[in-house]
């Protein structure tokens, strides 16, 4: 199966999204956390964080607590979620 926007198949988005998902729980972990304490600290379900942190759903809240944790942004962890607009610098 074929994803438009540059001819990758399914498979190589799943295992980049596996991929940067074991990343940040490596990087939480180094700073004493996990997502499932994040997500106890949000109030929201353990599947949403990892679903988020997956790629497979988009949460600003999310995104934004698990970035603070990492002393990042979110658009630093995930920056082909937040694409730059034509006239913006980075």
């Amino acid at each position: 199966m074929t994803v438009s926007g540059g001819g990758l198949h399914f498979t190589q988005i799943s295992i980049r999204n596996v991929q940067k998902h074991e990343a940040v729980k490596f990087r939480l972990r180094r700073a004493g956390t996990s997502l499932a304490e994040i997500s106890r600290t949000l109030g929201v379900g353990q599947s949403a964080t990892s679903a988020v942190s997956l790629g497979d759903r988009r949460s600003r809240r999310i995104e934004a607590a698990i970035a603070e944790v990492l002393k990042t942004t979110p658009e630093a962890l995930w920056p082909e979620r937040y694409k730059v607009k034509r006239g913006d610098r980075a």
